[in-house]
């Protein structure tokens, strides 16, 4: 398999296709479950489909990642980036006349851009994709790159013995070492690596490795300063992902890992539990023809290039932790202002927009709108009572980024004199 995929980059390269627009259509925005492949704690569904028909067969090399702006980067098999937005709308074309060869990974952290090209070099661009005049040489194939949100870049050579073949390179923004971790040698080395196929990091600094040739997801955990790492973890299943092309971390710490030989992804939380895994081979919504890469949104997004179909899928996740809230009992008198104390949580949006409604038995007698919060922390309302006198339950209402509706299991007692 590895062999099989060292020839496709191999034809990529000598095909250098020239610069097209990208033509970008949206397809299928109906939510659809995907193939079930095991019964696991969360599920996750098809959204959309961004088809690239102009693009040269081989267009998405080996990275995808998010812009500054919110967007999808990707990494052409010609010398520049394509900059679209996640319903698949082409926004701009990053990285021109800043002398790149064929960008083979992209990665960025909000405001400065990494990519990696075919001259053996990383090079930083600006959040517009201008040249910073920072660039790091001397790699012999550096496949994974990614940023932490401090701006250091982190670079995997799986290029052997030649340049840090084997090995993680760790760079402040301006492109100086801090440390390198992961060694050649034999599998009982705990950090030995045979290939780092992609690098994510996760919210608690912890560096994760897609080993593909080795078959396994690798963590490293820094020390307080980060500049060492030590072997953490190291997760492997033939089940699930013999072939770990692409790995990211969410913002919770969760990790996901597409597979190249059955063409799954796989979910898992930071201690390696399997949440969630779906996917499969095919030309269908929700499977793949040659996932190449993947990244997750800040709403939990997840969206997978399909390198051979020309295409990048959108799934998100269906099944939602549910909201919970706490207040105070209030006593207020009719027609005084009130200050209500509410929370809203689950698992899966950063925010929610609120409402809380306030009933006499089962009947609606007030609607008191609180806008979007953010989830998990403790909110403040204040409120016109318009109640007459007597006793009252409220409950809150929540709709998270993604649309899924949610209602409190929790009431307080509010009570008017």
């Amino acid at each position: 398999m590895r062999s099989a995929v060292r020839t496709s980059i191999i034809g990529a390269r000598q095909r250098r296709a020239v610069l097209v627009c990208l033509a970008v259509a949206l397809c299928a925005i109906a939510l659809a479950p995907t193939t079930a492949l095991g019964a696991y704690a969360q599920s996750y569904g098809f959204v959309s489909k961004c088809s690239m028909p102009t693009m040269p067969v081989d267009f998405a090399a080996k990275g995808m990642a998010l812009s500054p702006r919110g967007n999808l980067l990707v990494s052409t098999t010609d010398d520049y980036l394509a900059e679209i937005t996640t319903t698949g709308v082409n926004v701009a074309t990053l990285g021109l006349g800043v002398s790149l060869t064929q960008v083979n990974n992209v990665a960025s952290n909000g405001s400065d851009i990494w990519v990696q090209d075919e001259q053996s070099r990383v090079k930083k661009l600006d959040s517009y994709g201008n040249d910073t005049g920072v660039t790091i040489p001397g790699f012999n194939l550096a496949d994974g790159i990614a940023v932490d949100a401090s701006g250091c870049v982190y670079v995997a050579d799986e290029g052997g013995s030649a340049g840090y073949g084997w090995q993680v390179s760790k760079y402040n923004s301006a492109g100086t070492l801090i440390t390198r971790f992961g060694t050649t040698g034999t599998s009982s080395n705990a950090d030995w690596m045979w290939s780092g196929r992609c690098i994510s990091i996760g919210p608690d600094w912890s560096v994760y490795v897609a080993d593909s040739a080795g078959g396994m997801i690798r963590k490293y955990a820094p020390n307080a300063a980060r500049t060492s790492y030590t072997p953490a973890a190291r997760w492997a299943s033939s089940a699930l992902f013999p072939s770990p092309i692409s790995v990211a971390a969410d913002a919770k710490g969760n990790v996901f890992v597409l597979d190249s030989s059955y063409n799954t992804i796989t979910k898992l939380n930071s201690a390696g539990t399997v949440l969630a895994h779906w996917g499969g081979s095919g030309t269908t919504n929700g499977v793949f023809t040659t996932p190449w890469s993947l990244v997750v949104a800040p709403n939990g997004n997840v969206f997978v290039d399909d390198r051979d179909a020309l295409t990048v899928q959108q799934f998100q996740q269906l099944d939602l932790g549910p909201l919970t809230s706490a207040a105070a009992n209030v006593t207020v008198k009719k027609g005084k202002t009130a200050k209500l104390k509410y929370r809203a949580d689950e698992d899966f949006s950063s925010t929610v927009n609120v409402t809380i409604k306030v009933y006499k038995g089962s009947k609606l007698k007030a609607t008191i709108k609180c806008g979007t919060v953010g989830q998990g922390a403790w909110h403040t309302k204040s409120w016109k009572c318009k109640l007459a006198k007597g006793s009252y339950k409220w409950k809150v209402y929540a709709t998270d980024a993604a649309g899924h509706s949610q209602q409190n299991v929790a009431s307080k007692t509010l009570k008017v004199k």
